[in-house]
């Protein structure tokens, strides 16, 4: 117990000190208050602070949630949300109807504390907002401290840390199950206490006490957390951190994995294929054009409609990777912040200066820009440049070319991302009539411009992670943003869906909805009831829009289609987080894995959430084993950080419980198999433990009403060599396939009990035999009040059979209860318990059989003859494979599940 509380007292103190280390550095900057500026220290910031925000240097960051009041941000916000693509943040509109005080501010206005400014562009100086002595954009401090973003995942980590075990409803009704039968025993022991009438009341009282108390052990919570620990550290070396440590077990519960798309299944590495569609004066549908060879104004839309940024004093562009792939392939550049030029080819002497940007909404799932056109020798051109979904560009064009949807579809089909772009020439004549207009208003009367035709390569473990998720009982769906036809080719090509895909649609000619094939083809209509969705869900494979399920929910039938549908298409952030919470609402629990910020709310909603860092390799690089010895500095270091479970602020970020540093889903592969070993093993201990304490229970009862006990000497020894194997339980390792089979998840079920009653009974009748073998060899004698008190330990052939069978017991429990495959490695692969098992087992036969006398008078245990030795052996085996066979026959009576649970749901 000591060494158990020491190793937890001094990870503790030093997780402390590891977050002590996360604190900002406070540092100067310019605050204004009282009418003029003042010169501050970060730790004096209050919220509705006025602040000034420039360029950060060193390891500085922005020391609060900040809402930006004027001037241009580029944030990196790697260390919060593990984006690796820096963030653009612009400020908020003075005539917006947003509350400032709102806890809830758009992402774009708001710089969020912990993260860095890598270039700060001041308001233009005629502005109406105060300006700053450094230059700086003017910022409103919203939150400090741990009310900030950053706060928020302190809190997480330091609060979360603690609570490593699941399922506490559960471990509690068990621990109350055992309960029970300590307090029979103990009632038991009192009855016939009271009925000789030699038994002292108070010592009779502590008596029954102790063994009410030893069916609950002292190091219980410490050996169950052990496994949760174990796994954080080995989750730690693969990558992967975890911030909510008791979400571990939820792992290896899971029923269904999504996935988003782009940059989770598909790479964030874009192939521009070109410009397809019409031309401008035509209705020919012509063939993928090179970027290069577009007609201006589709060049101009490209060049200007993004959200690309080049930072000050270098060439390099942060942003969008597909925006910039397009921009690199369209060989324009940027000439000042706002200005891009095309290079020394055709198209030279002219140039788009960026006038007003509408960002892009998932929502409106488009983004638009006022440009001002700049050709040598022509009158500057004003022109609104916008791209988005086909089917929304659809709505505001001024004319839809005849052949729009055959082109849109012809692409996606193929499994290339298409985005439309259109354009409207304004009738502006200056920039400030041009920075008046609305997005409404811009939003409009557009005319066509082409398609952009991008293709997005598959991450090379996606469909290897896929196949193994699927067989190990595992029902896995895609939820995507994008093109339904796009995501319908995407997982057919991973193995995700093995039928043709049908998708809800609504009928143009009416209001019916109805489920079409790719092609628009109608397969059959659309009825709100199981009994069809499994009918079709028997030929094809079930795609859904966001506008099908808007639909589905509103005729209150979102759970019965959900078991049936494995792609999820242009589907909105919070779309997203309702679907996860569905499947949660079947009693399905879920995995959700992603990487971009349209993801955080359905991360957040599953039980088990998986932020990919967009930035991370693919695969884990081998480290190569060094044959030099390693010096005693470098031995203390890997000693101290296998010893901190706390993660680290930039390897933890908000939008998830988990994070991994690779981008392959694999890492999901992962998380499975360590939440598997871990629920495991932490039921595997808790069904050892539960027979551990009953058979300590029974012993002591019976001793107590000799009125003997067990020495402190046989005490010490079997409780240090028992406290070891249970710590050498919870290291356990995963295998590294994905079984078939599902793990027990309750702990309160009808295996546990079985197996558990079971095994005692044997125990139970071994206990018994030999307590009356013993009193009928050497009788005890006649019990004294007077000596009730004694301190004095008194040698006796029960004590001593007692005390042998019992160790026996407890070794036969581990080896019996702990099964490796097919979850983890077996008993040959844990060599410490092993070689722990094996003491246990050397120690009781010598003692039994006397070979080594020292060892007996060591133990202080009872001289035995020969019979009485081998008897006692017998019983000893009797009793291990009579455990043995009754944990055998719960196995084949309640065998493991194989094949995902949503089958069920399905019926």
């Amino acid at each position: 117990m000591l060494f158990l509380e020491f190793t937890v007292a001094k990870t503790r103190l030093d997780n402390l000190q590891e977050l002590r280390k996360m604190r900002p550095k406070p540092y100067k900057i310019n605050v204004y208050r009282s009418m003029r500026w003042k010169k501050m220290s970060t730790e004096e910031l209050l919220p509705g602070d006025i602040c000034s925000i420039t360029r950060m240097a060193g390891t500085e960051t922005i020391p609060a949630d900040v809402l930006l009041l004027s001037g241009t941000c580029i944030v990196n916000e790697a260390m919060l949300t593990g984006e690796a693509t820096p963030q653009m943040k612009e400020a908020i509109n003075p005539s917006s109807d947003v509350q400032i005080k709102d806890t809830a501010q758009p992402r774009l206005h708001v710089l969020f504390g912990g993260t860095k400014v890598v270039q700060a562009t001041a308001p233009p100086k005629d502005s109406d907002c105060v300006s700053s002595p450094d230059g700086g954009c003017i910022g409103y401090v919203l939150r400090t401290g741990f009310a900030t973003e950053q706060g928020n995942l302190m809190r997480t980590i330091i609060s979360n840390t603690q609570i490593v075990t699941a399922n506490t409803m559960e471990s509690a009704l068990f621990i109350l199950f055992l309960l029970i039968f300590a307090i029979l025993s103990a009632s038991y022991v009192w009855q016939k206490g009271i009925e000789s009438g030699k038994r002292k009341i108070h010592k009779l009282v502590v008596e029954c006490l102790l063994i009410v108390a030893s069916v609950v052990p002292p190091e219980l919570p410490i050996q169950l957390s052990l496994a949760v620990n174990s796994t954080l550290l080995e989750l730690r070396k693969i990558m992967i951190t975890c911030t909510e440590p008791f979400r571990i077990p939820f792992a290896g519960q899971l029923d269904v994995c999504c996935f988003d798309k782009t940059g989770t299944l598909t790479s964030d590495n874009f192939n521009v294929d070109g410009i397809a569609g019409l031309t401008m004066d035509t209705t020919e549908m012509i063939p993928v054009k090179k970027l290069t060879e577009s007609h201006p104004d589709t060049a101009r839309v490209l060049a200007a409609c993004h959200s690309l940024v080049c930072l000050e004093g270098k060439s390099e562009l942060v942003g969008d990777p597909l925006e910039k792939v397009a921009l690199k392939a369209l060989r324009w550049s940027f000439a000042t912040p706002e200005i891009l030029r095309p290079f020394k080819t055709k198209g030279a002497g002219q140039s788009v200066r960026i006038v007003t940007r509408f960002h892009f909404s998932s929502n409106l799932k488009r983004m638009s820009t006022v440009t001002m056109v700049e050709v040598v020798g022509r009158p500057p051109l004003f022109q609104v440049v916008c791209k988005g979904a086909p089917e929304i560009i659809r709505r505001i064009l001024r004319e839809v070319p005849k052949d729009f949807d055959e082109v849109n579809n012809h692409f996606a089909q193929k499994g290339a991302r298409v985005l439309a772009l259109a354009y409207k020439t304004l009738t502006c004549s200056t920039m400030a009539e041009a920075s008046n207009i609305t997005r409404d208003s811009a939003e409009q009367g557009l005319d066509f411009a082409g398609f952009l035709v991008v293709s997005s390569p598959a991450k090379a473990d996606s469909a290897p992670a896929i196949k193994m998720l699927q067989d190990s009982g595992h029902y896995v769906v895609m939820i995507t943003g994008d093109n339904p036809l796009t995501a319908c080719h995407v997982s057919e090509s991973m193995g995700l869906t093995s039928k043709p895909c049908v998708m809800l649609q609504k009928g143009k000619e009416n209001s019916e909805w109805k489920w079409t094939t790719l092609t628009g083809d109608m397969v059959a209509p659309f009825t709100a009831d199981k009994k069809a969705y499994r009918e079709i869900y028997s030929k094809y494979d079930l795609c859904l829009t966001g506008n099908g399920l808007t639909h589905i929910m509103g005729l209150n039938n979102l759970h019965d289609i959900l078991p049936f549908v494995k792609v999820f298409a242009r589907g909105t952030p919070d779309q997203k987080a309702i679907i996860v919470g569905g499947y949660q609402d079947l009693g399905m629990g879920t995995l959700m894995c992603g990487d971009g910020t349209n993801d955080v709310g359905a991360l957040k909603r599953a039980q088990v959430g998986l932020a990919l860092m967009s930035n991370g390799p693919e695969r884990r690089e081998k480290r190569k084993s060094e044959k030099r010895p390693r010096t005693r500095e470098e031995l203390l270091k890997e000693l101290k950080e296998n010893e901190i479970t706390v993660p680290k602020l930039g390897d933890a970020s908000i939008a998830a419980p988990f994070t991994s540093k690779m981008s392959s889903i694999m890492s999901t592969c992962d998380v499975v198999r360590q939440g598997r070993c871990a629920l495991v093993t932490t039921n595997q201990m808790l069904k050892i433990l539960a027979l551990n304490c009953l058979i300590n229970a029974y012993s002591m009862s019976v001793l107590y009403l000799e009125g003997i006990k067990n020495s402190d000497t046989q005490k010490t020894l079997v409780s240090l060599v028992v406290a070891a194997a249970m710590l050498l339980v919870s290291f356990s390792r995963p295998l590294s396939d994905l079984a078939p089979e599902r793990p027990r998840q309750a702990i309160i079920s009808l295996y546990m009990l079985c197996n558990i009653m079971g095994q005692f009974t044997v125990h139970l009748i071994a206990m018994s035999y030999a307590v009356a073998l013993s009193k009928e060899i050497s009788p005890l004698p006649e019990f004294d009040p007077d000596e009730e008190n004694s301190t004095e330990f008194s040698v006796n052939l029960v004590n001593s059979a007692v005390y042998l069978l019992s160790v026996s017991m407890q070794a036969s429990t581990i080896f019996t209860n702990f099964h490796g495959e097919p979850f983890m490695h077996g008993l040959s692969s844990n060599k410490g318990l092993t070689r722990c098992l094996g003491l246990l087992a050397v120690l009781t036969v010598l003692s039994t059989s006397e070979i080594w006398p020292d060892l007996n008078e060591f133990l202080e245990l009872a001289p035995m003859d020969s019979d009485f030795r081998i008897q006692l052996i017998a019983i000893m085996s009797a009793d291990f494979f009579g455990a043995w066979i009754v944990d055998s026959c719960c196995e084949a009576l309640f065998p493991l599940q194989k094949g995902a649970r949503v089958e069920a749901l399905r019926s």
